[in-house]
C-alpha cells in the first residue's frame, strides 16, 4: 500500500509533469529510509574512506533514500513498433535524492542519473556534485538493473571478492537494510523503471514555494546503463 507521503509524491509528480498520471507501475514508495552509522546508504555522498567523497553539510544539502516497488514490462522491436516481450514483472529498487535542505533554494532543475547496473556506479554525480549543489539543483539516482550475470558490459573476473550486479553488491554491503531489493533476470524493464525514477523528487519540489511546471530535468548516464 502506498503511504500518505508516497501518495503526495505521486500526486505532485503528476502535477509537475514528471510522469503520466498513471505513474506507470509504481505500487508503493517507502522512505526516506533512516540512515545511521550502523546502517548507512550504500554509495552515500560522504562515504567514509571514499576518495571522491564529499560532505553535503557545507552546501546545506540533504541525502535521502527511498525504496520503490512496482511492476514494469520489457519490450522488443517489431514492424508495427514496440512489442511487449515480458509484461508486469515485479521489482523493488532504490532511489537516492540529494536536495537543498531549504526547499526555497531549489533552482527548478533536476538531474536524473540511472545507477549503473554494475556495482552501482554514478559517475555524473562525481563530476557535477559541487556544481549542482552550488546552484540549488536536485540530484536523483535510481537503480535500473542488476548485471550479476555479466550483462550490460559487466564481465566477471576470476578473482572476484564481491558480487557484480548493482542490487547484489548493495545487498552484500548491508543484507538487512537492502533485503527488500528485487530485480528480475529480464534487464529490459529498466526503461519503464526509468520513467518512474524521478518520482520522489516531487516531494521536495512540491514543498517549495518556487516549484512550477516550468522546471527542467536532465537525464544522465553512461551507454552501458542503457544496454539490454
Amino acid at each position: 500500500m502506498t503511504s500518505n507521503r508516497g501518495a503526495l509524491i505521486l500526486a505532485c509528480c503528476v502535477w509537475l509533469g514528471l510522469v503520466e498520471p498513471a505513474c506507470a507501475g509504481i505500487e508503493s514508495i517507502e522512505g526516506p529510509i533512516p540512515a545511521t552509522a550502523k546502517s548507512p546508504i550504500f554509495g552515500a555522498a560522504d562515504a567514509p574512506g571514499a576518495a571522491l567523497a564529499i560532505s553535503l553539510t557545507p552546501f546545506n544539502y540533504l541525502e535521502e533514500e527511498y525504496f520503490i516497488r512496482g511492476t514494469a514490462s520489457a519490450y522488443e522491436h517489431s514492424a508495427s513498433g514496440p512489442k511487449v516481450l515480458h509484461a508486469n514483472l515485479p521489482y523493488t529498487t532504490r532511489i537516492i535524492v540529494r536536495r537543498p535542505a531549504d526547499p526555497k533554494r531549489f533552482s527548478g532543475v533536476v538531474h536524473f542519473e540511472p545507477i549503473h547496473p554494475t556495482q552501482g556506479y554514478t559517475g555524473h554525480w562525481l563530476v557535477l556534485d559541487r556544481y549542482l549543489m552550488s546552484r540549488g539543483d536536485i540530484y536523483v539516482a535510481t537503480g535500473v538493473g542488476n548485471a550479476d550475470k555479466g550483462w550490460s558490459g559487466s564481465p566477471h573476473q576470476s578473482n572476484e571478492s564481491a558480487p557484480v550486479g548493482s542490487h547484489s553488491v548493495t545487498k552484500w554491503f548491508d543484507p538487512q537494510r537492502y533485503a527488500a531489493l528485487q530485480w528480475p533476470e529480464e534487464e529490459g524493464i529498466r526503461y519503464e523503471v526509468m520513467t518512474d525514477g524521478p518520482t520522489p523528487v516531487a516531494s521536495s519540489a512540491c514543498s517549495s514555494t518556487r516549484a512550477s511546471t516550468s522546471g527542467r530535468g536532465f537525464p544522465m548516464g553512461v551507454p552501458c546503463s542503457m544496454a539490454t
